[in-house]
């Protein structure tokens, strides 16, 4: 009978390569061992592209990269030893893991046990379990003070591989939250579609001005969060049409916590907006909180029927926006951080990277931009850098005593008199 190449006497005889000679059943069984738990960590990743809006390129690119890791470690289980098992195993761990603690935890808690939850649970488990046997493998494959060079490995898998990674398997696979909110009073629930198809929900309040805004949320949230906001401006005259961005609230679509569709998205709001015959469509502006004001700034980048820029808390969605970051350890780490968690971000999502901040406002033209910062590190540091970035046309205010996406709740006749004075002159 043909023996098995994953018998351990098949493996034994193929495994070499270590400083020290390996235990015969002990490699054989730890080999075998990588090689189910690479099995599983192979189901985390498919389902980190898979459920995604990928197109069939984006895909199969997903499937080829999946595909290497898990055959690179399979590979390295079947003929190498401990210095092939070391990397091998750590990288299909890191993915595994990255794959399992992006899709598991945080859809269990807000959404219960699901396929997602089931896949991304033997991911994580799968994947933690690899990194365990290349940290061993690795410590078996060093002698002596050499062995202190683990330490250092287990901090840049854990720092450069495992957490970017994780971050941008949640980011592009948000959790929708259950929508239960009635529609405000004096507005009516509209739906128009995307570009690309996907229906888009909001609510409209009519406008006594012949003026409109489109008003956009912060990331994991909905446009009942900017009730509030909706209100104020309404109450100022302006038609306000508050959108779901794609995949929260009402609308469809998949979305992801960076907001990278927005400008496909508001432009179709735009073009609803536009389309009112009691609205003047050269006097449309948009106001955004936090992921709803970086996507402002995109949106009127690529649209000049956008004439007018309320952002608040907008500070980083690509590795660009953070290239202010001091060369020290932090942000040292920060910088290599960034690349990679949006990079494997970029490949897990149908929509474009786009550009820094401080290159859109670049490319608004005459059109001005209020940028309305807070205490908020993150906000404290972006909004000088992008002002900066075009003096003459963004406007910075900067609310002592105040959080993310909080002036209007702590500062709130100052938010309004600020507001509607800009978009009075704007519009």
């Amino acid at each position: 009978m043909p023996m098995s190449p994953w018998s351990p006497r098949a493996i034994d005889r193929h495994a070499s390569g270590a400083n020290r000679p390996v235990h015969r059943g002990g490699g054989a069984r730890t080999a075998m061992l990588s090689a189910w738990v690479t099995a599983g960590t192979a189901l985390g990743m498919l389902a980190a592209f898979v459920d995604t809006d990928l197109d069939t390129a984006g895909l199969a690119l997903g499937v080829v990269i999946t595909v290497v890791i898990v055959g690179v470690a399979l590979l390295a289980a079947r003929f190498g030893g401990s210095w092939a098992w070391a990397p091998a195993w750590l990288v299909a761990g890191t993915a595994g893991t990255a794959a399992g603690a992006g899709l598991a935890p945080a859809q269990l808690v807000q959404a219960g046990v699901s396929t997602s939850v089931v896949v991304g649970a033997v991911s994580l488990v799968s994947g933690l379990v690899l990194l365990g046997l290349g940290l061993a493998a690795l410590l078996r494959a060093l002698d002596g003070w050499w062995r202190l060079l683990a330490l250092p490995v287990a901090f840049v898998v854990l720092q450069l591989g495992v957490l970017p990674l994780t971050m941008a398997v949640i980011g592009t696979h948000p959790v929708r939250e259950p929508f239960t909110t009635p529609i405000p009073e004096g507005a009516e629930r509209v739906t128009f579609a995307a570009a690309d198809g996907v229906p888009l929900v909001g609510w409209y309040t009519p406008s006594r001005s012949r003026a409109a805004v489109v008003l956009l949320h912060g990331a994991g949230a909905s446009k009942s969060d900017t009730r509030e906001h909706a209100t104020v401006l309404a109450q100022g005259g302006y038609g306000v049409l508050a959108l779901d961005a794609r995949g929260g609230g009402e609308s469809g679509g998949r979305g992801m916590l960076w907001g990278w569709h927005g400008p496909t998205d508001v432009a179709a709001a735009v073009d609803w907006l536009a389309a009112r015959p009691e609205l003047d469509p050269a006097r449309i502006g948009v106001v955004g909180e936090s992921m709803g004001g970086e996507q402002a700034i995109t949106a009127a980048a690529a649209d000049p029927r956008i004439r007018a820029i309320v952002a608040e808390g907008a500070s980083a969605r690509v590795a660009g926006d953070e290239a202010y970051l001091p060369l020290d350890v932090p942000g040292l780490i920060r910088r290599a951080y960034d690349p990679i968690m949006f990079g494997a971000a970029d490949l897990m999502t149908g929509a474009s990277a786009p550009a820094p901040l401080t290159e859109l406002v670049t490319r608004l033209g005459n059109r001005h931009l209020l940028l309305i910062s807070s205490d908020d590190p993150a906000d404290k540091a972006a909004g000088p850098r992008i002002r900066d970035a075009a003096p003459d046309t963004v406007e910075l205010w900067e609310p002592a005593d105040t959080g993310h996406t909080q002036a209007l709740a702590r500062h709130r006749e100052e938010w309004i008199r600020r507001v509607l004075a800009f978009l009075g002159e704007e519009l």
